[in-house]
């Protein structure tokens, strides 16, 4: 294992790994102590890369060996979090682990399926997405399997070889190899240590008070210091989060929470209600400690039409619409495939932007006008791509500015991408500081060379057209712009 992992990430030629490969198959039989250093060596740099991974994770996380972790954006963990050795997590769907737990080695937890009702046998391309939550002070045995919409209750412990299939209430003893509660903890008991902060680490022993302090919260205890970044995408979001990311006090982080695509589109397009989206979002936000206590952001396209369920779950946090002028963001959207007939009928993306991993996903989320009951089918099916986009730019801004309408003027921020330069101080003064901290506007994420954007000249007047008929009047109130200049 070790040896086919540093030849990865030499990427040497055919021969030339063979030669290298005998060489240290030689020296790991005739030196094992230099091979067992080297093998915990680069063990313990895959643990750190792993973990920076992770956007959202509390602090005291250790994990004690290989594990393989597929989509981390989709993994959320709370404080005190030992993962043992050879754990498979595949955190697609969303799979949040609580303060405290212990998991041993050879887990294997699944947050989504294969969807084998779909387009093509014995499954096709796309996935059924079931998130996983795993309460606070857990403690799963080894070779435990846990399949996607699964919930552990607080406390519980599962004993080695279970398959977890259904919910398990908390403060339950699950044994294996089905799944059978074979008894519950003493509650009175756990309510006195989980009170008096008597944790453990790994090997049992008490967590020193020096070891908590240091413990990240929930999202709702930062209060006025937490906000979100909304927009369409390719508006600069990622800009956003990395110019504040520079300040001293400041972490904002770009679509950090995988989840958040699902939510989004199922909200907007009716498979969910308000009270659904609503516990979503304190899921989210509420249920795992793992924000740092600074002024933190998050700037992701799709919180953008979950600001009235975010303001009363997080009622005190604050807002930045950023808008992008209408003809760079479509043309950007365009040149990446967003809403193409291929990505609407399959599902499957092309945006070079996205890393592949999380590409189809975005794709198979992305919002539709006629799922959402905004236009028949019949007419959705038969725009452009173009047109489609330009609709998309107008909708969601205008669900943005619908939604901060209602909300307190000390608690919303309008912002320009192209103003973003000259509107730096005021946005700082606005999230809390006045220190500007040296930060200086740089544009993250262009485009790629060989996607490259057509400009205005480029469109043919029936684009032109469509543009006019519909963005015109939003890009005329929000731009303070007429648009004689489009037919010229």
């Amino acid at each position: 294992m070790i040896l086919k992992y540093i030849l990865s990430r030499l990427k040497l030629d055919a021969f030339m790994g063979k030669v290298v490969a005998y060489a240290m198959q030689y020296n790991a039989k005739h030196n094992p102590k230099l091979f067992d250093y080297i093998d915990k060596q680069v063990t313990s740099w895959l643990s750190i890369q792993q973990l920076n991974d992770i956007p959202n994770k509390g602090s005291n996380i250790k994990i004690n060996g290989r594990i393989q972790i597929i989509y981390p954006k989709g993994l959320r963990l709370g404080n005190n979090i030992h993962i043992g050795n050879n754990c498979y997590f595949f955190a697609r769907g969303g799979l949040a682990i609580g303060d405290n737990t212990h998991i041993s080695s050879n887990v294997s937890i699944y947050t989504a399926n294969h969807r084998y009702e779909g387009n093509a046998l014995p499954y096709d391309s796309q996935y059924v997405d079931k998130s996983v939550t795993i309460g606070r002070n857990v403690w799963i045995g080894m070779n435990v399997n846990i399949i996607p919409g699964v919930t552990i209750g607080d406390g519980s412990v599962i004993a080695m070889g279970a398959t977890i299939s259904k919910e398990v209430p908390p403060m339950s003893v699950v044994a294996g190899p089905g799944h059978r509660i074979i008894k519950n903890r003493d509650r009175n008991r756990y309510k006195i240590l989980d009170t008096d902060n008597l944790w453990s680490g790994s090997n049992g022993r008490l967590l020193l008070e020096k070891d908590t302090r240091e413990f990240y919260s929930t999202a709702k205890a930062l209060g006025e210091n937490l906000f979100f970044v909304l927009g369409t995408g390719r508006s600069g979001s990622t800009t956003i989060s990395d110019v504040l990311s520079k300040h001293e006090n400041i972490i904002c982080k770009h679509e950090p929470k995988l989840e958040l695509v699902k939510i989004s589109t199922d909200y907007a397009h009716g498979i969910i209600d308000y009270e659904q989206a609503k516990n979503a979002i304190h899921q989210l936000y509420c249920d795992t400690k793992c924000y740092p206590n600074v002024i933190y952001g998050e700037s992701d396209q799709k919180l953008s039409n979950l600001v009235d369920v975010i303001h009363e779950v997080l009622p005190q946090a604050k807002f930045v619409w950023l808008i992008r002028n209408p003809i760079d963001t479509i043309n950007s959207m365009l040149s990446r495939g967003w809403f193409s007939n291929n990505e609407l009928f399959t599902g499957i993306g092309i945006d070079p932007a996205l890393d592949p991993l999380y590409r189809d996903i975005f794709s198979q989320y992305r919002i539709q006008a006629d799922l959402a009951g905004l236009m028949p089918s019949e007419e959705w099916r038969e725009m452009s791509a173009f047109d489609r986009n330009c609709w998309y730019w107008n909708y969601w801004n205008s669900n943005i500015e619908q939604q901060l309408n209602l909300l307190p003027d000390n608690q919303i921020m309008f912002l320009k991408l192209e103003e973003f330069g000259q509107s730096i101080d005021k946005l700082l003064q606005f999230l809390g500081t006045d220190n500007r901290s040296n930060i200086e506007v740089e544009v993250s994420n262009r485009a790629f060379d060989n996607y490259r954007l057509k400009t205005i000249n480029e469109w043919t007047p029936e684009m032109k057209d469509s543009f006019v008929k519909i963005c015109g009047t939003n890009y005329e109130k929000w731009y303070q712009t007429q648009l004689n200049q489009i037919n010229h």
